[in-house]
């Protein structure tokens, strides 16, 4: 999988954005291994997830990923199907806990989120 996917946001203001991919999937991945201390399984989700990640080709590519939150692709790798059933996060703490989840992944990565706008200083 390629690190990084560069492109025109011609969904928003015709900005170059450049989506973290590969930090997304290890995201995605720690989310299932430790925050759900699931076992990532390598099934038909999970590679279809992998092969959407590879294939990006534009701007509605990348918000159909944001559009979900990234504990929606987690538990759909967890329980193998695209419309997991999301009551675990339910609870607000689950919930909280997920955001300082992520916040701490993100400040690790050195990004501020997994979408950003390009510049020269991304690479």
């Amino acid at each position: 999988m390629e690190k990084d996917f560069i492109f025109m946001d011609d969904e928003t203001d015709g900005k170059e954005r450049i989506f973290y991919r590969s930090i997304f999937y290890s995201y995605i991945r720690n989310l299932i291994t430790d925050f759900f201390n699931a076992k990532l399984e390598y099934n038909d989700t999970h590679l279809r997830f992998i092969s959407f990640l590879e294939t990006l080709e534009d701007a509605g590519d990348v918000y159909f990923l944001m559009h979900e939150m990234p504990y929606h692709w987690a538990l759909g790798i967890i329980q193998n199907t695209a419309e997991p059933n999301e009551e675990i996060m339910l609870d607000e703490n689950k919930k909280n806990n997920e955001l300082e989840f992520c916040k701490q992944f993100l400040s690790t990565s050195n990004i501020n989120y997994f979408l950003e706008e390009f510049s020269s200083s991304n690479v």
